[in-house]
């Protein structure tokens, strides 16, 4: 005959799998083209390193993941409304964020970058290789100052209610003529054809489009330093509504389980060619 203990942790085995199993689909969104973070091929797939570590999540945490494209601008108040479960996709962990939406642990750390047309003086820059905002010394401040007389009457591309517009305002307000996007692509098309001085990005973002197999960033160069902190956050986490916190807790779960074994490592790799993983 069994032993009761073993009796028992079969029952419990079986009532927890059934449980999860009737659990919903959690629905997450993600943004829709953003390489190599998210990408729609061709033939309307989402694939990209989000798409790839979000299913590897959504298996750690026993749920099956509905995938679905939500416009950027519309994001932070359809994980608020509760249309959304979760949302993965490149986006940074701020302050001003976090006072609107949960965020789990990051799961990934990127710097931003400035480019510009490779036949730009701006990209002769001299500056220090990184600019902690975090930490704003002597060096960091002169750096700043560097930034500004360069940027000076130029006119500088960002999308639109992202870390890169915060960044502009706060650090470059009246310096810069700030123009706002909609859409990476065009804003990148817009400084490859001059119509831009600059643009301001992800470097992992602006790296996937200057060398992308199109050929249309490949006249693009980045110039300054690798920018983080500050306005810029601190690593991308997943964005959950306000008060799902144990969803929130099992997906950080997940999240230092697939950084202690190698995945996201793995993942990066594949589709950056170096290692994103915070940890």
């Amino acid at each position: 005959m069994f032993h009761r203990s073993f009796l028992f942790a079969v029952a419990w085995w079986l009532a927890t799998g059934g449980a999860l199993a009737q659990q919903p689909p959690l629905h997450v969104a993600t943004y829709s083209h953003y390489p190599p973070w998210t990408v729609t091929t061709a033939e309307g797939v989402l694939t990209g390193f989000e798409i790839d570590l979000i299913h590897d999540l959504c298996r750690r945490i026993a749920r099956t993941c509905r995938i679905t494209p939500e416009n950027w601008d519309t994001m932070i108040p359809s994980i608020r409304d509760g249309r959304f479960d979760a949302y993965i996709g490149a986006m940074t962990i701020t302050d001003e964020r976090a006072q609107r939406v949960g965020f789990t642990v990051p799961y990934a750390y990127s710097p931003e970058f400035f480019a510009a047309r490779s036949d730009s003086d701006l990209v002769k820059l001299v500056t220090m290789d990184r600019l902690d905002l975090d930490r704003l010394g002597p060096e960091e401040r002169d750096t700043l100052d560097v930034l500004k007389r360069a940027l000076s009457g130029r006119i500088v591309g960002v999308h639109s209610g992202t870390i890169y517009q915060r960044f502009m305002e706060t650090y470059l307000r009246g310096v810069s003529e700030l123009r706002i996007y909609h859409s990476e692509h065009e804003k990148y098309l817009d400084v490859a054809a001059g119509k831009l001085d600059a643009v301001l990005d992800g470097g992992a973002a602006l790296m996937e489009f200057i060398n992308g197999p199109d050929k249309l960033g490949h006249d693009l160069t980045l110039f300054g330093p690798a920018l983080t902190g500050g306005p810029l956050g601190r690593g991308m986490g997943i964005a959950v509504p306000p008060g799902a916190v144990a969803l929130r807790e099992a997906l950080d779960n997940a999240i230092h389980a697939a950084a202690a074994d190698g995945t996201i490592a793995r993942i990066s790799l594949q589709w950056f060619g170096y290692n994103v993983s915070v940890n």
